[in-house]
């Protein structure tokens, strides 16, 4: 057979990369940097529960985007279940795309064994199926330590006919009410964005049964992204490929705008594929052709993560924003936000909730906000959007279901 043609086209081919897999966002590292701490205190709640017979019901990871949650979540997970062998098992499941307790639930269900239920046999039959499937997953007459990893939990909020305290509860007390899984240890592992969602969108019974084993991620700083990429440019870029000053200039920008280290990932990944373009080294140059291309994805990677109410501010915000001829107050935000037509079944927040969620806004970046002495009437703070608020408004106007955003001014 002949080959030349394509031994020509390898040999023309210009690249920097060595191995692009690892600029993968889904990828792991076999090294976790600068989360030794959190990753020492989820290893200590899974090995101490295992020893002593009794994992927590609940483990809740929060974090902001990019604060190496799923990643330090997903590494110890896999590395204990090899560790301990048949004696412990996790599943990992993502719920970005489930809007609905029944998806929600068949996602699991899924994850477990590779089926799902059709909508009309209802929840009732999913969560049969489940501990059906749970039940036979241990091997002997010992016990079996079992995790479900919940992560992006507070898409299922979204869902306006079932409840989300039942999908929790069934988790937390099937141990109890279910006879053949009374010799499996089950643990409930949520990560989300949102550190409110949880507590403001659960009943008391679901609260009383979660336990109170809570793991925070902060946002990187620029020296710990820093750390982060020059252990992914050694393994995946070429030798010499990188101008001098790139990743700190990678690692700074990022660091502005958040500390999320998928942000600082993506951006070293799409600087090197502007290299290849121009047959160059990547250079700073590079970057700021690559920050370009990606900054609105990032804008809406960061929307698509935000929790009903904390969309609708955003939102609100936006809208103000780009019709304002003067800096915007909290005050006035909460005003618009009384007004505002949400989608049936989503009840309003009140004044100290709004305001906690605009902080929140701050946390990740997407706003800025500084108090302002008004004189005898005292202070006020004042919001500036750090996006174009045409981004947000396009892109919750495009008819994204489920975020409780209708027009309503």
């Amino acid at each position: 057979m002949d080959f030349d043609v394509f031994e020509r086209v390898d040999r023309e081919i210009y690249s920097v990369f060595r191995d692009k897999r690892v600029l993968n966002l889904s990828y792991i590292p076999r090294t976790l940097v600068c989360r030794e701490e959190e990753e020492k205190s989820f290893a200590r709640i899974l090995a101490g529960g295992v020893r002593e017979g009794f994992l927590p019901p609940m483990v809740r990871v929060f974090g902001g985007v990019g604060s190496g949650k799923t990643v330090v979540v997903r590494s110890v997970l896999e590395r204990f279940s090899h560790y301990k062998g048949d004696v412990f098992r996790f599943f990992y499941v993502n719920l970005k795309n489930c809007r609905t307790v029944f998806s929600a639930a068949n996602a699991v269900l899924s994850a477990v064994c590779g089926r799902r239920l059709p909508v009309n046999l209802g929840l009732d039959s999913v969560f049969s199926e489940l501990w059906s499937e749970v039940a036979a997953l241990r091997k002997n007459d010992g016990e079996l330590f079992l995790c479900f990893v919940l992560d992006e939990v507070d898409s299922i909020f979204m869902d306006t006919h079932f409840d989300p305290s039942d999908f929790f509860y069934r988790f937390l007390r099937a141990g109890s009410i279910y006879p053949e899984l009374s010799r499996i240890r089950i643990c409930l592992i949520t990560i989300t964005n949102n550190p409110m969602v949880l507590d403001d969108g659960l009943d008391a019974r679901v609260k009383s049964s979660m336990g109170s084993e809570v793991i925070v991620f902060s946002g990187y700083s620029r020296e710990e992204l820093r750390k982060i990429l020059e252990l992914r440019v050694e393994l995946a870029f070429k030798q010499d490929v990188l101008e001098e000053g790139v990743i700190d200039y990678c690692a700074e920008i990022v660091a502005e705008k958040g500390g999320d280290a998928r942000k600082a990932v993506d951006l070293l990944r799409v600087s090197g594929e502007i290299a290849n373009e121009r047959r160059s080294k990547v250079t700073r140059a590079c970057v700021k052709a690559a920050l370009q291309r990606v900054e609105k994805d990032w804008v809406h990677d960061l929307l698509m993560s935000l929790a009903p109410q904390t969309a609708v501010v955003a939102y609100l915000l936006a809208f103000v924003t780009a019709r304002a001829e003067k800096k915007i107050t909290t005050r006035e935000i909460y005003d618009v936000y009384k007004k505002a037509k949400l989608e049936k079944g989503m009840k309003k927040v009140g004044e100290r909730r709004v305001l906690e969620i605009i902080n929140e806004l701050e946390t990740i970046g997407l706003i800025s906000t500084w108090n302002v002495s008004r004189g005898r009437k005292g202070y006020t703070k004042e919001i500036t959007l750090n996006r174009d608020p045409q981004i947000i408004l396009d892109f919750y106007e495009s008819g994204i279901p489920g975020y409780g955003i209708k027009a309503f001014v």
